[in-house]
C-alpha cells in the first residue's frame, strides 16, 4: 500500500460525516490519507463542505430530465469519475442509493459505509434511530461496515453503542448517535490506511501489535492519535523542557528553589555542599517545562531573601526566548 491512501466520499445529503473526515485529516488524525474527491448523486449540501477545503467535488445526477437513469449506467459514471483520481477506498457518507453488482465487485474490500444503527439490527433503512425506538430498543448506536452484494450486510468494521433514554425522540437519538458516527468512521478509515485491517470470514480484524518508541515532535503525534486541540496546546508545553543556569545564590536560596521545582514535578540540580549551607554564594539549574516555570516564578514572587527577584528575573528571561506569556 502506498504511503497515503486515496480517498473518495460520496454522499446525498447535509455532509456530516463528510465533514468529520476533513477536519480529521486537517487535524493530522488521518495522516495516511489524501481526500481525492466528494462525488454527490444530487445537489446535496454537504457539498460545501468540500468545496469550503479545496477539495475536487463532482455532481452525478440520478434523475436526468425527470427520469431516474438505471442504477447500472449510473455507477458506471461514478466509476469513471473513480478511475481518474485512482482511488483506494470510498466511504459511504449518507450516499442513499444502493451500488449495484458491478460497482461493489471492482471494489471488494475497498468500500465503507456507516450505518445509525447496531447492525444486523436495523439494517436496510434511513431511518435505523426511529425503528430502533419504535422496537423499544434500550441501547442503539451506528456501525462501519464493508459494503457487499446485499444491502448493510457486509463485514463489521466497528461500532459505538449510544444508550436509548425514556424521553428519546428520533430527533434526540439521531443527534447522540451522530456523535458517535463522527468518532468511529474516521477510525475505520484510519485502520484501513494504516492497512490494519484484516477480513477472516465475516469478522474484520484490526490487528494491533502493542509497541513502544520515542518520538521527536509529540505535537504531531498527539494530533495523529485523536487529541483534542485544546489538549495538544496543554499537553505540547509539558513537553518542552527549560533548563536555567541560575548564578550567584545562596546555598539555602538553591535549597529552597530545589523544593520548589520538586513540589511542582520539577527539578532542580544543585551542588552537594549546599547542605552545609554555608556563606558562600553558589550556581543551580533549572529543570522543567514552561507550565511548571509559570507556576515557580508565581510562588517565588511570594518567597524571601532574594527569591523574588529571581522570580522576576526568570520571567524576563522567559520573554526574550519569545515567549508572550509565562
Amino acid at each position: 500500500m502506498r504511503e497515503k491512501i486515496n480517498l473518495a466520499v460520496l454522499i446525498s445529503g447535509r455532509g456530516s460525516n463528510l465533514k468529520a473526515i476533513i477536519d480529521a485529516i486537517k487535524k493530522g488524525y488521518l495522516d495516511k490519507v489524501n481526500l481525492r474527491v466528494v462525488i454527490a448523486n444530487k445537489d446535496a449540501s454537504g457539498l460545501r463542505y468540500a468545496k469550503e477545503a479545496g477539495i475536487p467535488n463532482h455532481i452525478v445526477h440520478r434523475i436526468v430530465d425527470g427520469e431516474k437513469i438505471p442504477k447500472e449506467e449510473h455507477d458506471k459514471k461514478i466509476m469513471e469519475i473513480l478511475e481518474k483520481y485512482d482511488i483506494d477506498l470510498m466511504a459511504l457518507a449518507g450516499y442513499d442509493q444502493v451500488l449495484q453488482k458491478e460497482f461493489v465487485n471492482r471494489y471488494e474490500w475497498k468500500i465503507m459505509n456507516i450505518h445509525p444503527s447496531l447492525l444486523p439490527s436495523f439494517g436496510g433503512t434511513l431511518h435505523g434511530q426511529k425503528d430502533a425506538l419504535d422496537y423499544g430498543v434500550k441501547i442503539s448506536g451506528c456501525t462501519v461496515h464493508f459494503i457487499e452484494e446485499d444491502v448493510d450486510t457486509g463485514p463489521i468494521i466497528i461500532q459505538a453503542a449510544v444508550p436509548v433514554k425514556d424521553d428519546d425522540t428520533p430527533e434526540t437519538l439521531a443527534d447522540r448517535v451522530l456523535e458517535h458516527e463522527h468518532i468511529i468512521y474516521p477510525k475505520a478509515i484510519k485502520l484501513f490506511s494504516e492497512n490494519r485491517l484484516k477480513i477472516v470470514g465475516r469478522k474484520v480484524i484490526a490487528e494491533e501489535e502493542l509497541k513502544t518508541v520515542f518520538i521527536s515532535n509529540p505535537m504531531y503525534h498527539m494530533k495523529r492519535i485523536g487529541v483534542t486541540e485544546d489538549a495538544v496546546e496543554y499537553l505540547s508545553e509539558k513537553c518542552r523542557m527549560y533548563t536555567v543556569l541560575v548564578e550567584n545564590i545562596t546555598p539555602r536560596e538553591a535549597m529552597i528553589l530545589k523544593q520548589e521545582m520538586l513540589s511542582i514535578g520539577g527539578d532542580c540540580a544543585v551542588p552537594k555542599e549546599c547542605i552545609l549551607n554555608n556563606l558562600m554564594l553558589t550556581d543551580a539549574i533549572l529543570i522543567g517545562n514552561r507550565i511548571q516555570l509559570k507556576i515557580l516564578i508565581k510562588n517565588l514572587k511570594q518567597q524571601v531573601f532574594n527569591l523574588s527577584k529571581l522570580g522576576e528575573e526568570l520571567e524576563m528571561l522567559i520573554k526574550t526566548m519569545g515567549e508572550k506569556e509565562i
